[in-house]
């Protein structure tokens, strides 16, 4: 048995599938473009509205299919930034021990260069009261 419906209703459905069609941004897919349905069913208007009503339902199938991929995209780029943020706080902590470790190493050779500058002092004034 085929379901009729009223060519109101089918106009009303085919406004949502196009209003959802620009919300979304979504491209129909070539095949579901391009499909008409002008010559087929002309003679039965219950087999013409049914085939619309098809043809809406096909196109409100690859809408769902559509933004399911986008929001699985959506899911990836999410997981990807988060994972791309916890690694670059991890290089930022490496970086900031790093940082830290040169200081301390900087600070003990200029007090190692006062040392030996210190001990050249001592050395040269010893070697001049020897020599005296």
């Amino acid at each position: 048995m085929l379901v009729t419906a009223t060519p109101f209703a089918l106009l009303a459905r085919s406004a949502i599938v196009l209003l959802l069609c620009l919300s979304l941004q979504l491209q129909i897919a070539p095949g579901l473009a391009n499909l008409s349905i002008t010559g087929c069913g002309s003679d039965d208007s219950e087999l013409k509205e049914e085939i619309e009503k098809q043809f809406v339902d096909l196109l409100t199938e690859e809408l769902k299919l559509q933004e399911a991929v986008a929001d699985e995209h959506s899911h990836h780029m999410n997981v990807t930034l988060a994972e791309a943020k916890r690694v670059a706080s991890q290089y930022q902590k490496e970086a900031e021990k790093c940082n830290a470790a040169t200081e301390i190493c900087e600070s003990a050779r200029e007090r190692a260069q006062a040392l030996l500058l210190k001990e050249r002092k001592i050395t040269f004034c010893g070697s001049e009261e020897l020599g005296n």
